[in-house]
């Protein structure tokens, strides 16, 4: 399974989106493979089924899925810079770990993902004691999930 989490395949996905991999191999690329490989998971955590639901949480845990979502640009390496990235490779790949957030944490009657979506700072809501003013992150942009999905 390639789900491109860890600091070293975090920053070879970067350099494969940046190296237009995605577009010149078609559907052969590696990206397609991560892609469909979160995708799959997400689609085996649907409906009510909590084993794969702890199954797919042990792989891909809550705070994964929103560096993922959130910081997707931002290399793990040494410097943790952030890339220029074509948009429609980020919310393809952006979009396959949306479905695993909404599958896993949101939609799960299991009390480990009803945790981590109430969990204060977990940078899905907005916290309560900021006001209307949200985290900023590398180059200013957004921390929460939410404040994105509004913004957009």
């Amino acid at each position: 399974v390639m789900l491109m989490v860890e600091e070293e395949e975090w920053d070879t996905r970067i350099d494969l989106i940046l190296a237009g991999e995605r577009s010149s191999k078609g559907g052969a690329s590696q990206l397609a493979y991560h892609v469909a490989c979160v995708r799959l998971l997400g689609m085996c955590a649907r409906g009510n089924n909590p084993s794969l639901e702890a199954q797919v949480m042990s792989l891909l845990s809550f705070t994964d899925v929103m560096d993922t979502i959130l910081n997707m640009d931002v290399r793990k390496g040494p410097g943790r810079q952030a890339e220029a990235l074509p948009i429609g490779t980020v919310r393809w790949i952006k979009g396959a770990f949306v479905s695993v957030l909404q599958e896993v944490y949101m939609d799960s009657s299991l009390p480990e993902s009803k945790e981590a979506v109430l969990k204060p700072g977990n940078r899905l809501w907005k916290q309560p004691l900021e006001g209307l003013e949200g985290k900023k992150g590398v180059n200013g942009a957004t921390e929460d999930l939410m404040t994105i999905i509004l913004e957009d």
